[in-house]
């Protein structure tokens, strides 16, 4: 998952980063540095960010080749 992905995920799904940060229990600059791909999004938190919405997420994350990848799809 890219970091591009990551934040439109969580802007689709109106979520802000300080929401995300509690619930990942990640920091709130970390999510930032994630987002602006200072950072890699990692497989475990490309799990973790499925993980929490995981109903909603499905179809915005069945078009990313990197999730088809990891998912073996």
């Amino acid at each position: 998952m890219t970091g591009d992905l990551y934040k439109s995920l969580r802007v689709a799904l109106k979520v802000s980063i300080k929401e995300l940060s509690d619930k990942l229990g990640i920091s709130e600059k970390y999510i930032s540095m994630l987002e602006a791909e200072k950072r890699p999004v990692s497989e475990l938190q490309s799990r973790k960010m499925i993980k929490l919405f995981e109903n909603t997420t499905e179809e915005i994350l069945s078009k990313d080749e990197l999730y088809k990848k990891a998912m073996n799809i």
